[in-house]
């Protein structure tokens, strides 16, 4: 299984390697340890503990970047989306 501690997006990006590497098995994620993991991003991508890799270019991910400012550390800044 690859070692995933990592947001929504992460996850995604991790879900994409995995599905090239002919004897990959699973990713993790540790989405029940942050309540608001699922929030950060506009679509739910695990259904039934799986996520399906989307066959269009890109993560198939949306940040909801109201989400995400909400969750920042102290201190730093949200970037520009464009």
């Amino acid at each position: 299984a690859m070692h995933n501690v990592a947001s929504p997006v992460g996850t995604m990006a991790s879900a994409q390697v995995a599905a090239a590497i002919p004897n990959a098995l699973a990713v993790e994620f540790h989405s029940y340890e942050l309540p608001w993991w699922s929030d950060l991003i506009e679509e739910s991508i695990i259904e039934n503990g799986y996520v399906t890799v989307p066959e269009e270019p890109g993560l198939g991910v949306t940040l909801d970047m109201d989400a995400v400012a909400e969750h920042m550390v102290d201190g730093e800044e949200l970037f520009d989306s464009a």
